[in-house]
């Protein structure tokens, strides 16, 4: 029904959010995702998105492709690439580089992100990388007001991969679960069943940031159909 504007968004506090423990499965809720590349790459130039080769990085651009969120890839050598970017295979790994390196590539990615996404202010970054990147892109990222979410801080290489299984598994059972209108009805309208209902204040996350409201309006709707008759 509507909701009504009271305020300017105030900035979200920037902290780094909670990961889950071994065994455990969180579906994380970045507005962006950022994917750490890895060693091994295929012979020839491809994109960002082919040439990476590992069982690990094809579970995070798994992820990545099927939360229907922006995505990013982090590339010790190349700062920020779009997934469809075409480079050349190369041969530099954050965690070798020096500090001096590793913090100015912290910066550079802060910086090409602002550049393709805005301002950054309160948007909630969702990063799969191994923790030189995650240390590297921390302070910037948060001195800019974005929120850091490390879904899987602290699981060794084995659990990561079970966790994306896992959340390949949940992904395709919601899918199943979405249920089709029957063979012969039509969607026709959406019609009122509850409501509506006044709600109290809330926040809610727009692209670019949240902002709070004094109240809202709460209603269930289902969906109308209509028969077609067929003729004998």
């Amino acid at each position: 029904m509507g909701f009504v504007r009271t305020r300017t968004p105030a900035a979200a506090s920037a902290t780094v959010g909670p990961t889950p423990g071994p065994g455990q499965h969180d579906r994380a809720t970045g507005d962006v995702l950022l994917v750490g590349c890895v060693k091994t790459k295929a012979p020839e130039a491809s994109p960002a998105r082919d040439l990476y080769l590992s069982p690990l990085f094809e579970r995070r651009r798994r992820y990545a492709e099927s939360s229907g969120r922006p995505w990013y890839i982090l590339s010790a050598e190349h700062g920020l690439l779009d997934p469809d970017s075409i480079i050349e295979p190369y041969d530099v790994y954050l965690a070798d580089q020096t500090a001096d390196y590793r913090q100015a590539w912290g910066e550079w990615v802060a910086a090409k992100l602002t550049r393709v996404r805005g301002s950054i202010d309160g948007l909630v970054i969702e990063v799969h990388a191994g923790a030189a990147y995650v240390d590297a892109i921390d302070e910037p990222l948060r001195r800019h007001g974005a929120v850091l979410l490390t879904p899987l801080a602290r699981l060794g290489m084995g659990e990561q991969l079970s966790w994306y299984d896992r959340s390949g598994e949940e992904t395709g059972a919601q899918e199943e679960a979405i249920p089709s209108v029957p063979s012969g009805e039509q969607l026709e309208d959406l019609v009122i069943v509850d409501g509506p209902h006044k709600t109290g204040p809330f926040t809610f996350r727009w692209p670019t940031g949240t902002e709070d409201f004094d109240c809202g309006w709460d209603l269930t709707v289902r969906a109308a159909v209509r028969r077609r008759a067929c003729a004998a």
